[in-house]
């Protein structure tokens, strides 16, 4: 299912366990059957130190897996987290990245009524 130990602690903000799993060979760059990476679901719950412990073991700030063309910055800022962004955005994700759709990640932040992302 793609749903690694890497995966699991990303997604549940486990920073020392993260940490860990890199620090033993864990592959960052697996995703789920959805396309979703490590980073992915941490920038999707917010978990912005978990975000910069990935970035930091060279997870893709640019890796778009998702049927939908989905980018980490994108899920971010659609849940409004504020703290993510501007980590994602400091590693040098493309604020004008568009998915399948044509959605930005100004236009899916505005669509959520978050402001203070916009």
């Amino acid at each position: 299912s793609g749903q690694t130990p890497v995966w699991f602690a990303s997604w549940k903000g486990h920073t020392a366990v993260v940490k860990l799993l890199i620090e033993n060979g864990a592959d960052i760059s697996i995703c789920d059957e959805d396309g979703f990476s490590p980073l992915y679901v941490a920038s999707h719950e917010g978990h912005s130190d978990v975000v910069d412990i990935l970035l930091e073991a060279g997870a893709d700030v640019h890796q778009a897996t998702t049927k939908n063309g989905d980018v980490p910055l994108g899920i971010a800022a659609q849940n409004g987290h504020t703290e993510t962004v501007q980590r994602l955005l400091e590693a040098g994700a493309n604020v004008n990245h568009q998915n399948k759709d044509g959605a930005s990640p100004l236009y899916v932040a505005s669509q959520e009524g978050h402001t203070e992302v916009v």
